[in-house]
């Protein structure tokens, strides 16, 4: 033990002294000492440690080395040439511990040069990372100046970013317009699917993808084994952490862009960096492919309306003319079944009868003809001139339960009829084929191919009833159509 009377050359301190003179806390000194063997205090007879001027000055060094070199106690114990606890005890111990001025110096000049060269390594990496995200804008904004469908388009985008950034997984997902749900565009990389799949994800659910359309917000999941997404555990079974990041135009969220690594923790600062600039790019593409959609849907509108007006003009048979109108209403507002039906009176009493239809269930409705009381949406709109839209067909109140339910129908369109002599019928379309709901874009079209099936039916009155429509078999001069004045 250190005998205190007969050091008196110079100050002696206790740990909570030297805690207090160098502020790093006792608990911290004494695992320098016992588990890195940085320091080695003198003992007093009691057992309590006592240190010197000397270590103070070395408790400043590793804490300067720590702190301002960013170097590990490992590294500062392997420079101070020292190797455990256990082994660095010196023989005498009443002597300081402490750094050579000339060995500090040169510690220093390595570390600053470990320093420089950590840094630098990282520009290179950074350098690397922004150069790949520029090469991928490029690619996405050349995209942008070519026209391509939704099918080429977002495959071709997810196979840039994947192939720029390497990720082994890219998705991107869409939000459906007024549908709390998103859909899987494409998908990129080793962990794609081999065959394109059809991958709905609903907001209800907890999802990273379905977080961040909800909150318009990034989500990174480290682990994906301890949150594991059902359907997308599915699907992409060797992905073990993924970062998704809203695509946001304008602050209003279009859909996720959605990546993957195979091990846990893989994502960093940058990534989300890169990905929030790509998903800027991506969502420009998504408007850009949206607004030339709606144009080449206006585009086949015009071109439908003007040959179902050169059909009119040139006195085509009004059968044959319905039918090319409700081909072309379910083509365009992608409805499952198009039906025209008329309102009819016979022997007194008032039926509505399909007289065309298109689609999933036409074989069903063409020739079908119930009582106008009835009739359900086709009969509420005939009586009340107004156009109908709902995506909840089977609660609606003025709905024919039990042709709904023999069909299926979830949605439904109609809209009036209307020539000069009045309402002629309702141009009918029931269930979207992707499974959402009708629009108000959808109802203008219906809008303008009823003007023209109103048309057809006045027409059909004036042909006669030898060169008319049949709306009954045979002919049956009983029955006339009676518009709605």
């Amino acid at each position: 033990m250190l005998d205190l009377k007969h050091d008196t050359e110079q100050p002696l301190y206790t740990i909570g002294r030297v805690a207090e003179m160098t502020g790093v806390a006792p608990s911290t000194l004494r695992a320098w000492e016992d588990a890195y063997g940085l320091l080695h205090p003198a003992r007093s007879e009691g057992g309590t440690r006592i240190y010197t001027a000397g270590d103070v000055d070395l408790v400043h060094q590793i804490k300067e080395l720590q702190q301002k070199e960013h170097l590990g106690l490992q590294v500062i114990a392997s420079l101070l040439g020292v190797n455990g606890a256990a082994e660095t005890a010196p023989s005498k111990r009443g002597q300081p511990s402490t750094i050579n001025p000339e060995e500090l110096a040169r510690l220093f000049a390595l570390a600053k040069d470990a320093g420089v060269a950590i840094e630098n390594a990282r520009l290179l990496v950074k350098e690397r990372h922004r150069s790949a995200v520029f090469l991928a804008i490029t690619a996405l904004q050349h995209r942008l100046t070519t026209a391509m469908s939704r099918d080429a388009v977002f495959p071709f985008v997810a196979e840039v970013i994947q192939k720029e950034l390497g990720f082994p997984l890219v998705n991107i997902f869409s939000l459906v317009p007024g549908e709390d749900k998103l859909r899987l565009l494409a998908a990129a990389g080793e962990l794609a699917p081999k065959e394109t799949v059809e991958v709905i994800l609903r907001l209800s659910q907890r999802g990273p993808n379905e977080r961040a359309a909800r909150s318009g917000k990034p989500q990174l999941q480290p682990d994906l084994r301890r949150a594991r997404h059902q359907e997308m555990g599915r699907l992409f079974p060797r992905s073990r952490s993924e970062l998704v990041v809203p695509i946001l135009l304008r602050d209003r969220v279009l859909g996720t862009l959605d990546v993957h690594r195979t091990v846990p923790g893989a994502f960093e600062e940058a990534d989300l960096l890169a990905l929030q600039i790509l998903a800027e790019q991506v969502a420009l593409v998504l408007e850009a492919n949206a607004t030339f959609s709606n144009l080449q849907k206006v585009n086949r509108q015009l071109l439908a309306a003007l040959e179902v007006s050169t059909a009119l003009s040139a006195e085509l048979h009004p059968e044959k003319l319905l039918e090319m109108i409700v081909s072309h209403a379910g083509e365009l507002s992608g409805a499952e079944t198009v039906a025209v039906p008329v309102r009819q009176c016979c022997a007194g009493e008032e039926t509505v009868r399909y007289v065309a239809a298109w689609g999933r269930h036409a074989d069903v409705l063409r020739g079908l003809e119930v009582p106008l009381a009835q009739a359900g949406f086709c009969g509420w709109v005939i009586s009340h001139q107004e156009p109908l839209l709902t995506d909840r067909a089977q609660r609606d109140p003025r709905a024919n339960k039990d042709l709904l339910l023999r069909l299926k129908v979830k949605t439904a369109l109609v809209v009036p009829m209307v020539s000069p002599s009045g309402v002629e019928g309702g141009l009918t379309s029931l269930n979207k084929r992707d499974g959402g709901s009708f629009t108000l874009q959808d109802q203008q079209l219906l809008h303008l191919l009823a003007n023209h099936a109103a048309v057809a039916m006045r027409n059909s009155r004036f042909l006669g009833e030898e060169k008319g429509f049949p709306y009954r078999e045979g002919g049956n001069k009983e029955c006339a159509i009676r518009p709605v004045s």
